[in-house]
């Protein structure tokens, strides 16, 4: 992860901490929320970091346990040395439990964890293939409620996937190891 991005995400967690207040009011978990979200993804190894748009879908079955379903899109060109490039293109989708440490507060930290499958097609002179991964992802993150129905979100996720097959080996381990970083503005309905 590069420093500009460290220092990005130091201040973001600095600015929610500081935003807490003692004996401040309860906020509502229970129900279920939409939101849009940007992601920062670092494929190790393959491809170069990029911000992607994506969507999430939250249901809070107990105040401090939710379930999360998300969407995003994720491009990236890799070369191999030649004068050739693929570009490598993955539909992620995430299925999460997301566990809530102070679920009643404005703001409330939180561990992700869940499965990914990934459609990721990849094209380039002579190759168009598409592949379907399956993996996992830990991490955790941060919620902070703006009023009573938005909130602001922001995680860190490990994630691993398989390999990608029948491509060049340039492109065969793309986003099989990534980090994520995501930001998502969050619509809550009680």
């Amino acid at each position: 992860m590069n420093n500009s991005l460290k220092v990005s995400l130091i201040a973001l967690l600095a600015i929610a901490f500081g935003s807490v207040r003692v004996g401040a009011a309860e906020y509502n978990s229970a129900g279920f929320s939409i939101g849009a979200r940007g992601s920062y993804t670092d494929p190790r190894g393959a491809g170069e970091s990029t911000w992607s748009p994506g969507v999430q879908l939250r249901f809070y079955l107990l105040s401090m346990l939710g379930l999360e379903l998300a969407a995003d899109y994720t491009s990236a060109t890799s070369n191999d040395g030649t004068p050739f490039e693929s570009k490598v293109k993955t539909y992620p989708v995430q299925a999460s439990v997301l566990f809530h440490l102070f679920s009643h507060s404005r703001f409330s930290p939180f561990l992700i964890a869940g499965a990914d499958w990934a459609h990721t097609d990849v094209t380039g002179p002579g190759l168009d293939e598409s592949d379907e991964r399956f993996g996992g992802h830990l991490g955790a993150g941060v919620r902070m409620f703006l009023n009573e129905r938005f909130s602001l979100d922001a995680t860190y996720r490990y994630l691993w996937l398989g390999s990608i097959d029948n491509v060049p080996d340039s492109v065969k381990d793309a986003g099989n190891e990534n980090t994520m970083i995501t930001a998502g503005l969050n619509f809550h309905f009680l």
